[in-house]
């Protein structure tokens, strides 16, 4: 009825992970590959083209982000907690 707990010294059965999320990265970047393979010019428009919509929709986001970490930076060098 109670399953014995596995010890701490046996070896993992997975030890690279979850073995569904290791076919399916694997997956993915061969099926890049085989694409890139194929047909060049369509996966380098493809990555503009997202590119392109990443910096049009998110531009601003990323850009406060970036100026916020400056700041949090800044604020850092010169308080108390960066001189340690």
């Amino acid at each position: 009825m109670n399953q014995p707990a596995q010890r701490a010294e046996e070896p993992s059965r997975f030890s690279l992970g979850d073995p569904i999320v290791l076919v399916l990265r694997i997956g993915f970047i061969v099926a890049f590959l085989a694409l890139s393979f194929y047909d060049i010019d369509l996966v380098a428009n493809s990555i503009s083209a997202g590119f392109a919509w990443t910096a049009l929709v998110l531009g601003s986001y990323f850009q406060l982000l970036l100026l916020q970490t400056m700041f949090y930076r800044h604020w850092l060098g010169v308080n108390a907690c960066g001189k340690s």
